[in-house]
């Protein structure tokens, strides 16, 4: 995992109470594909590095950011869960 993608999951652990019941800023839609690029695992290293750089410039997105991450990590652990009951 790159230590960018590390990193942000540290921080959203942290700030999790932070984060939640919030109502996020969405980013603009070009800013958005490249994050959700991002979570997918489907963006070449440099523009994930200029991603995470104006990121840093717009924390009120790191809550839809946030939210986004948290989506898709109950998205996978249902899959997970109904292929464990399925299998």
């Amino acid at each position: 995992m790159p230590a960018e993608f590390e990193i942000l999951f540290r921080f959203l652990e942290l700030a999790d109470g932070e984060v939640q019941g919030r109502q996020s800023a969405r980013p603009p839609a070009d800013i958005e594909r490249l994050v959700l690029a991002f979570l997918s695992g489907q963006l070449a290293e440099e523009q994930r590095i200029e991603l995470c750089e104006e990121l840093r410039g717009k924390p009120a997105w790191l809550a839809w950011f946030a939210e986004q991450i948290k989506k898709r990590r109950n998205s996978a652990q249902q899959r997970f869960g109904q292929n464990r009951i399925a299998g």
